[in-house]
């Protein structure tokens, strides 16, 4: 039998509780006042609680741990309120004479006799109740990595269901009929989440910091790969020229005052006296290797100064090398080392550009540098390639300070996937009864124990009822669902709250009401957001639904409205002139807003700049907003008809359209769309006479475009950045038809009409399709770009020239394909400028 720990096991948790009373109060107001009941009542009633709670623990040993709970309440109330016919009389009196006049609730009869003999003014039931469920299992294990850091790492998920119900009746006499409300809520909702949590202890991250950032996705790319060992000085000497580290550590080693010093106050274990020399030259060549990782601006230094920076970082660990000279020593011994490097990295990027020059170009434009995606000047390209460090560098920077004494060195994350669906009703049943016949005794018993499908009935049809009953016109019943889907990341790195989320969802509630009336709201919204260490980002998309029908039977009169929104937001708290530049930028090279709006917003940024002290950053917003016309979602809806109906070519003129938006945005370059449809032609021979090149990309969208594997490349890069989105956007236009054109279930007989589930299920899907669009910019996760992503500016571009006139017998696609009208998207597009504290300025 193996030996292990003590044996786990399960604990089970159970607790009950009850209580009942009864009530007696003289003085009684009746509880709901808009009724306008005289006071001085005398109110006989009961009322109950009960409430249980279960919960089930399962150690799973040393991997994790597992949960369950289910609780449930509920509370009644019955209240009889009768009016003494003598006031003055003894309390006593007036209390037995109720005792024995009290009706059987769900007799209707009796309730009218009491009313009509006893003195009942009226009663209430009221009962409230909830039930929840749930269950979480977390597996994981502690770690460590040696010199870097150590912490756990574990795999959460939930799942939890929750169930709310309220109903209230009251009956009452008015004008010798019984007046009767009933108010119901019910609620259904279910969530989950699946993920993983990290704790961490980054103590020892300083030398790993540029190891990490050169892992991002966007450096995954042939040309950068190539330089990205030089991101990190301190590993590519410890890795790639650790030959050269050697033998400068070697002759620092052999130099016996510099020995003597270094044995003297580095504690290391020795393997031996004939290995000694060996583990002090590994000793300190890992030590300068982590200094060049970690010097501000490494590379890009000076020689001198890089190598001093080394030097004190060596004597602060080191006193007994703060003697002048010998510090001098070992200065003379690096500075070869870090010339070398210096000139390996310039000799590195001097090959890529004459080899390579324009994919060299292309990445580092990519990934945020000022190069021209075009460029080929060796010169230019070293300095994009140096840019591009510094900005590694600076980060590193801020990193190694947070990493100082006194400052948290904890990183705690959770990050995973989530849903949410939920489902509910509200009754508001408002009636009168003249007369307790059968049909509406049945009627009345339904009513006082909850089973109100009769009453649905006759809300659709109000014929239906039998004599004796008549409900309100205002009476209604509301049924409304939501469902949510989405991914988030909540970190704390350093002390510093970050976080990225993207969501899905969509909602809808559909109204009856006595009169007739139907009236369906839906909405379906798509986000984006990343909040970084000094900046944040965030995209959305909401589409919005109203339908309302005068009659239920008249579908055709009812009115539809549709709108369709988009906004970006970006919030800085260090906004530079170049980031105001970048970000209008990309909105007047896409005609979306004249060329005045990008000099007022540059003009009001430098009115903040003079209005902060010296030295202090620039904080501030810039919002933009994009809302569509009615004219712009009729023409969207009749496309989305025409891809419903499939209509001859609409589907793949408006995936060409898609594509196109998309490069003439720059998501993909020219150059590499035509060399893809040149690979196509020649690797499929049924599309080998196609002349149309969308219809090459089209022909190809059932065709796995994934990198291959084994190189990491991707044969058709262009097209695999576009087609998702252009293969999406017909779906988006078709599903808003959908939506639009809908009625909700049972009216006017339609079959197969939609429930507020389906409403809602739609709106969501539609928000989907959008979200493909909503894209950041961000360079290194919680870091963008000065410019708004090509395929949101795609995506803005698309949607303004929806806005085209348009007759009511024109092809929905006329037009589309025209230049750019700036004037007519310029009206379309709103923006806002908010300094810190400020208030908006328009721009």
């Amino acid at each position: 039998m193996a030996e292990g720990g003590p044996a786990a096991g399960a604990e089970l948790q159970f607790n009950l509780g009850a209580e009942a009373l009864l009530e007696c109060e003289a003085g009684a107001v009746w509880p709901f006042r808009g009724d306008a009941v005289p006071p001085g009542l005398l109110r006989m009633g009961a009322r109950g609680k009960v409430e249980t709670r279960a919960g089930l623990s399962l150690p799973f040993g040393q991997v994790g741990g597992g949960s369950a709970h289910a609780a449930a309440r509920g509370e009644a109330c019955l209240g009889f309120f009768f009016r003494p016919r003598d006031s003055d009389a003894p309390f006593a009196e007036a209390l037995a004479r109720t005792l024995t006049a009290m009706p059987e609730p769900l007799d209707l009869s009796q309730i009218s006799h009491a009313m009509a003999l006893a003195d009942l003014e009226g009663l209430v039931l009221a009962c409230d109740g909830a039930a929840e469920a749930g269950v979480s299992v977390v597996a994981g294990e502690s770690f460590a990595i040696p010199s870097f850091l150590s912490g756990s790492a574990g795999l959460a998920a939930e799942l939890s269901f929750r169930r709310n119900a309220r109903w209230i009746l009251s009956v009452r006499r008015h004008d010798n009929a019984l007046h009767f409300v009933l108010s119901r809520d019910q609620l259904r909702e279910r969530n989950w989440s699946a993920g993983l949590d990290l704790q961490l202890d980054i103590s020892g991250l300083a030398r790993r910091v540029h190891d990490l950032l050169v892992k991002a996705d966007e450096l995954a790319k042939p040309a950068l790969s190539q330089i990205a060992p030089f991101l990190s000085p301190g590993t590519y000497l410890a890795t790639q020229a650790r030959p050269l580290l050697f033998t400068a550590a070697k002759s620092i080693v052999e130099h016996g005052a510099l020995r003597r010093a270094l044995l003297d106050d580095v504690s290391i274990a020795l393997a031996g006296p004939a290995d000694a020399d060996s583990a002090l030259v590994e000793h300190l060549a890992t030590r300068i290797s982590a200094l060049a990782a970690t010097q501000e601006r490494a590379l890009l230094s000076d020689l001198d100064v890089f190598a001093g920076t080394i030097v004190d970082g060596l004597v602060r660990s080191v006193p007994g090398l703060a003697a002048a000279d010998l510090a001098e020593q070992v200065k003379a011994r690096i500075c070869p080392l870090l010339g070398d490097l210096q000139t390996r990295f310039t000799n590195a990027v001097q090959a890529l550009a004459a080899s390579v020059g324009p994919q060299l170009a292309a990445e580092l434009a990519a990934v945020g540098t000022a190069v021209n995606k075009t460029e080929t000047r060796a010169d230019v390209l070293l300095a994009g390639t140096r840019e591009l460090v510094d900005t590694f560098d600076s980060f590193s920077q801020q990193v190694i300070a947070t990493t100082s004494d006194g400052v948290a060195k904890k990183l705690q994350a959770r990050f995973g996937w989530s849903g949410a669906d939920m489902s509910g009703a509200h009754y508001e049943l408002i009636g009168t009864i003249t007369d307790a016949t059968e049909p509406v005794s049945q009627l009345w018993r339904a009513l006082v124990t909850g089973r109100l499908q009769p009453f649905q009935l006759i809300l659709a049809d109000p014929s239906l009822a039998p004599a004796g009953l008549q409900l309100a016109p205002n009476s209604s019943l509301a049924r409304f669902a939501g469902t949510q889907r989405g991914f988030a990341l909540e970190a704390v790195v350093l002390g510093v709250d970050v976080s990225l989320a993207s969501i899905v969802s969509g909602k809808a509630r559909i109204d009856r009401t006595a009169a007739g009336d139907v009236t369906v709201t839906a909405e379906g919204s798509a986000l984006r957001k990343v909040d970084g260490f000094d900046e944040g980002r965030s995209a959305s998309f909401v589409s919005s639904w109203d339908l309302m029908l005068g009659k239920l039977d008249e579908v055709q009169g009812g009115g539809r409205t549709m709108s369709v929104a988009i906004a970006f937001d970006h919030e800085d708290q260090n906004l530079s002139a170049k980031e105001v530049n970048g970000f209008f930028a990309g909105l007047e090279r896409q005609r979306l807003i004249d060329a005045s709006r990008s000099r007022l917003a540059l003009a009001t940024y430098q009115q903040w700049r003079t209005r902060v002290e010296s030295g202090k950053d620039v904080k501030g917003r810039i919002e933009v907003r994009m809302g569509l016309t009615a004219e712009a979602m009729q023409r969207m809806v009749r496309l989305g008809r025409a891809v419903n109906q499939e209509q001859a070519g609409v589907r793949l003129r408006l995936f060409a359209l898609a594509g196109k938006a998309q490069l003439a945005a720059g998501v993909a370059d020219a150059a590499g769309f035509e060399r893809d449809c040149k690979r196509a032609r020649e690797e499929f021979r049924e599309i080998a006479g196609l002349d149309d090149p969308w219809q090459v990309m089209f022909a190809l969208r059932k065709v796995d475009l994934t990198p291959e594997s084994s190189t990491g490349t991707n044969r058709y890069g262009a097209f695999a950045r576009m087609m998702p989105r252009a293969l999406g956007f017909p779906d988006m236009l078709a599903k808003m038809a959908d939506i639009y054109d809908a009625v909700p279930v049972g009216t006017g007989g339609s079959p197969g009409g939609w429930t507020e589930k389906d409403y809602a299920k739609a709106e969501k899907e539609l928000a989907a399709h959008a979200r493909k669009w909503l894209r950041l910019n961000q360079k290194f996760i919680f870091f963008f770009k000065d410019e708004m992503h090509p395929a949101m500016l795609a995506f803005l571009r698309l949607l303004a020239d929806m806005n085209r006139a348009l007759l009511p017998g024109d092809d929905p696609l006329a037009g589309l394909e025209q230049p750019a009208d700036a004037a007519l998207s310029n009206g379309l597009v709103t923006i806002v400028m908010v300094p810190q504290g400020g208030a908006l300025i328009p721009v």
